[in-house]
């Protein structure tokens, strides 16, 4: 990415009406249709979970302890390959219609501490409280992510990314042209980048949650909260009493306040204090 400047002129207020909205989609695996695959195998403590889909709708979400269950509406000639090492339990949706490319729907129950690598290729992917030590996410399609797993790391190249993070973790959200949002319910511990060359980026924290911001900006807008404390060296405070100097807050647990830093070519950026409930899992 090119080397650009911090940007000094920073808006200081709620811009409702131009805030990013957060994208939604419907898959089809949550209806009633029948998905006309079923399978299931079992997964060993400490082995990762590894998935490789190039097109379609993809729902993970926390199932029993010990394995891994998949329901799946493919296409003709499509089928599921199971592959096992002693550190990972992998599955692939192999087609032999290669000169095209086919959607399969998919919904995969895992044990909620599981590690995951996810690639997706224009897949869709809904995920949904599970990842143990670490998800990782490739992929170009729109992405949405509830977790409290304590490293998570997605690549996307247009689709939009939504992650919403529950506990200290620590996060790198990157797209090329997609929008880029980080939800965080608790900001303790936290160590996020979020990097875009030209997707807006909107990161929500929780009231009452104390962050460190870092704003890389060649040009765009950023649109802040009012009463965010602007340090002379560029960083914004959040969480912290008006009267105290940038660094002064002091957490119960222990932890260094949360830290985000945002990274733009020329995308714009939203940062919104938003009620606790509304990042909490």
């Amino acid at each position: 990415m090119p080397a650009y400047s911090r940007h000094s002129g920073l808006s200081r207020t709620i811009a409702h009406s131009a805030a990013f909205a957060l994208f939604a989609f419907v898959l089809g695996v949550t209806t009633a249709e029948a998905l006309t695959v079923a399978d299931e195998r079992p997964i060993r403590p400490g082995q990762s979970f590894a998935l490789r889909v190039d097109a379609g709708e993809v729902v993970v979400a926390a199932g029993e302890a010990g394995s891994v269950r998949v329901a799946a509406d493919l296409q003709p000639g499509q089928r599921l390959a199971w592959r096992e090492t002693s550190s990972r339990l992998a599955l692939a949706v192999l087609d032999p219609a290669r000169l095209s490319t086919r959607t399969a729907r998919m919904r995969v129950n895992v044990p909620a501490d599981a590690s995951l690598a996810l690639r997706l290729g224009v897949a869709s992917l809904c995920l949904e409280n599970v990842g143990g030590d670490r998800i990782r996410v490739e992929g170009g399609g729109a992405i949405r992510i509830r977790t409290s797993a304590r490293r998570v790391h997605v690549d996307s190249v247009d689709g939009p990314i939504d992650v919403d993070i529950s506990g200290p973790s620590r996060v790198r959200l990157s797209s090329l042209s997609g929008a880029v949002a980080l939800g965080v319910a608790d900001a303790a511990g936290l160590n996020a980048r979020v990097e875009t060359v030209g997707g807006p980026i909107t990161i929500r924290i929780a009231e009452g949650q104390t962050l460190d911001v870092v704003l890389t900006q060649a040009s765009g807008t950023s649109t802040l909260p009012p009463g965010v404390i602007l340090a002379p060296d560029g960083r914004l405070r959040i969480g912290v009493d008006g009267e105290s100097a940038p660094g002064a807050a002091t957490l119960e647990r222990g932890l260094a306040p949360g830290r985000v830093l945002v990274d733009t070519f020329n995308g714009n950026i939203f940062l919104q204090l938003a009620p606790e409930t509304a990042t909490t899992l």
